[in-house]
């Protein structure tokens, strides 16, 4: 099995205290409040295995989960399987170049998923291609790095060791490589697991753009969104500062 494979198979256990619920309820609180139209359909952008999309479709909104990548696209469909008939599809798509005849009310983007996006061309598409998919005066929700922070504050090494019940063990080895003058970084992931005897050491690397506040609100203005808030990460209510690592936008198609 590819390493890709291997991550993917274990994505949702190195990643088990992230809080899906919590991350949807937030972004449902914010479109309540920069929406007069009743949310019934969204579109997840870069939606991995699927979480997001799963909860958020599990409370009755017509869901489109979009990917680029088969083989974390597969993961979500099977976990799409084991819950109850919910409004959720699935589409293997660019969306840069996706064209989408069903347009929505929402498009969200979290995980970091613009970082993955490494060129001015690149998410200048991506935002474009987002645009295409939204009705008029819809709203785009994303998170990302803060640019800002991480020039301050650069990604650290780190070691996670995870235990689970039954005989499931993961140790993670985080060696990150920052480019601090061109924004740029890679993840470099060492990961050692030990699943009822059977032991994977798994390689993969994550390559990302910092972006910064600014630049990120000049691509959406040229992609005619209008940039109604900056916060910080899953607290809306609290404008973002120059120290948060994590922020998330809050966006308007304007036409």
């Amino acid at each position: 099995m590819r390493n890709n494979k291997l991550f993917y198979k274990y994505y949702d256990h190195i990643y088990r205290n992230k809080d899906y619920i919590r991350e949807i309820d937030e972004i449902l609180r914010i479109y309540r409040c920069y929406s007069v139209r009743k949310l019934s359909s969204a579109i997840e952008i870069g939606c991995g295995t699927g979480a997001h999309s799963i909860e958020l479709a599990g409370r009755g909104i017509d869901t489109l989960a979009v990917d680029i990548d088969k083989d974390i696209l597969e993961i979500a469909k099977q976990k799409k399987l084991k819950s109850n008939k919910i409004q959720l599809r699935f589409a293997l798509k660019d969306i840069s170049v996706y064209k989408s005849k069903k347009k929505y009310d929402m498009a969200f983007a979290l995980f970091n998923v613009v970082n993955y996006l490494i060129t001015w061309k690149s998410m200048y598409g991506f935002f474009k291609g987002v645009n295409n998919a939204l009705k008029p005066g819809a709203v785009f929700i994303f998170d990302c790095y803060n640019g800002a922070a991480v020039i301050q504050d650069p990604p650290q090494k780190k070691k996670v060791s995870l235990n689970y019940k039954g005989d499931l063990s993961i140790d993670l080895n985080l060696s990150p490589e920052n480019d601090i003058l061109f924004q740029k970084g890679s993840l470099n992931y060492d990961i050692r697991i030990n699943d009822n005897g059977r032991k994977y050491n798994i390689k993969h690397k994550i390559i990302h753009s910092f972006w910064t506040a600014g630049i990120l609100k000049e691509i959406l203005g040229l992609c005619n969104f209008e940039v109604l808030l900056v916060s910080k990460w899953m607290d809306f209510r609290t404008k973002a500062g120059v120290k948060d690592w994590k922020i998330m936008f809050v966006c308007r198609k304007v036409r």
